[in-house]
C-alpha cells in the first residue's frame, strides 16, 4: 500500500527554506563549539518537523565534512 504527497512549488520553497535556516543554526552552534546549544536545536527541529528533516539536517552537517552520514559524525578539529 502507497501513497503520494504533491507539494505545491511554495511548499517545497519554505521545506528548502526551512532545511538551509536549520543547517546554518545548527553548524552555527558547532562553530562555536557549543554543543549543547546544537543539541538543544535539534531537539526544537525533532519536535517540530519530526525525525525525517533531524536527520536531513544532520546528515547535510556531515557531508559538509566530507562524511557519509550523521551516523559517523566527526566535529571539527
Amino acid at each position: 500500500m502507497g501513497f503520494q504527497i504533491t507539494l505545491t512549488e511554495e511548499q517545497v520553497s519554505q521545506m528548502w527554506a526551512y532545511l538551509a535556516r536549520c543547517v546554518n543554526e545548527v553548524e552555527s552552534y558547532l562553530r562555536d563549539g557549543d554543543i549543547a546549544g546544537a543539541n538543544a536545536f535539534m531537539d526544537e527541529v525533532l519536535n517540530e518537523a519530526g525525525k525525517g528533516c533531524h536527520d536531513l539536517v544532520l546528515d547535510t552537517s556531515a557531508r559538509l565534512r566530507g562524511q557519509a552520514d550523521w551516523r559517523t559524525f566527526i566535529p571539527y578539529e
